[in-house]
């Protein structure tokens, strides 16, 4: 440990300014939907990571297909997604992935942070994950500091959609993968300071369901109910629900009076399962009863799928390199332990692109997505010295990253 503790010595005087940081990057509200707010954290981000002197892109995203309430394609703009690089020739490559846009809306009463207690601050985004973005940026600028930091090449990619399922950022994710030996993923961990393993595959989907609009009074009988016939199929659905399945109806919209007759109804589905194969058979058991419930005379039934983000497990040569980062966790003085996620992340695309993960280094906090949502605060300099020891002791030969696949070139 003495050749390292100068860098992470320096790491520790970081914490007021890291809390600074985490806590006006919080009050920026960068909704994936809200492009200024996107873009003026794109900006608060390029300021911060010049420090690190690689070169930095602001890579374009191809808009989203999005339904709106009255069951008509739109294409939403999406904001751009950030890139910084650094010794692209370097012998060890290393991806560290996160995001910048965040689940609270323009309009969200939750815009400010507040401090709950001394180790506690309360906002939006403050763990999910600001705080991750932070920990990345003072980890890195520590590395770089460091004797060792010439023997890694790096890659940080900032996407502004992970949290509607990277639509925009996929193609993105899925070439950096092919680029690196392995890949750090800035999400938050678990309340308990626990990463996170495997992750759940998850699809989002949209039922839009058609019918036909009458008086409810003097001409029930000639309409269609858009409700009546979504209804029973809903209740097929919540049936499917097991140990290993999750299959939940985020939202219905359908009508706008009690003396008409709805002719629309649009439910938002999302099906959550470890494995590919459940997935599969779910998803072609709501495919049966969408076209059972669709035959009905006067309704019509379409079905669109939208972020597939397939399981992601933990292979052998993951294992061995998550044990390596235990050993940092131990030489820090504290535990380091891992489970499984329901819960899915840019991590989930990365890992089908066949790049080991080490998954939910982030911050530690809790009530993520939430007005509740906190970031305890010792964990900002706790994990950047993780991460920090570990990219040393990789940069020095300690431990070997072996790649399950052999990157390809660099092309940016």
């Amino acid at each position: 440990m003495q050749p390292y503790e100068p860098f992470l010595n320096w790491i520790d005087h970081q914490k007021e300014h890291m809390i600074r940081l985490v806590t006006s990057w919080s009050e920026i509200n960068s909704h994936s939907f809200n492009q200024e707010g996107v873009q003026q954290m794109l900006q608060a981000l390029k300021k911060q990571f010049s420090r690190l002197e690689g070169e930095i892109q602001e890579c374009s995203l191809l808009p989203v297909d999005h339904i709106d309430d009255n069951g008509c394609h739109i294409s939403h703009p999406l904001g751009k997604a950030l890139r910084i690089t650094k010794r692209r020739d370097a012998k060890i490559k290393l991806l560290f992935s996160g995001h910048m846009d965040t689940v609270y809306t323009k309009d969200s009463p939750f815009q400010k942070t507040q401090r709950r207690d001394e180790n506690t601050l309360i906002g939006p985004g403050v763990t999910d994950m600001k705080g991750g973005l932070c920990i990345l940026l003072t980890a890195l600028e520590a590395f770089e500091k460091s004797p060792y930091a010439s023997e890694i090449g790096w890659e940080v990619l900032i996407t502004a959609d992970e949290e509607i399922g990277s639509p925009g950022s996929k193609a993105l994710l899925e070439e950096s993968a092919k680029r690196h030996h392995l890949g750090f993923v800035f999400e938050p961990s678990f309340p308990d300071g626990a990463m996170v393993s495997e992750r759940a595959g998850s699809l989002n989907m949209t039922l839009i369901v058609r019918g036909k609009a009458a008086h409810s009074g003097r001409d029930f009988n000639k309409g269609r109910s858009a409700i009546f016939a979504v209804a029973p199929l809903l209740v097929e659905l919540e049936a499917l629900n097991s140990k290993d399945l999750i299959v939940n109806v985020g939202s219905l919209h359908s009508g706008h009076s009690s003396n008409v007759v709805p002719d629309l109804a649009i439910a938002k589905i999302n099906l959550r399962a470890y494995e590919k194969d459940q997935m599969q058979a779910a998803k072609q058991k709501i495919d049966t009863l969408v076209k059972r419930f669709g035959e009905k005379e006067g309704i019509q039934m379409e079905l669109h799928e939208s972020s597939n983000r397939v399981p992601k497990k933990v292979d052998a040569p993951t294992e061995k390199i998550l044990g390596y980062l235990t050993e940092c966790a131990h030489a820090l003085g504290h535990t380091l332990e891992k489970r499984a996620s329901g819960g899915v992340s840019d991590g989930n695309i990365l890992a089908a692109n066949g790049l080991a993960i080490i998954d939910a280094i982030g911050a530690i906090g809790g009530e993520i997505h939430s007005p509740r949502e906190y970031l305890l605060l010792d964990s900002l300099p706790q994990r950047a010295k993780l991460i920090t020891l570990f990219l040393m002791k990789i940069a020095n030969a300690e431990f070997s990253i072996a790649s399950k696949t052999k990157p390809t070139p660099i092309a940016l």
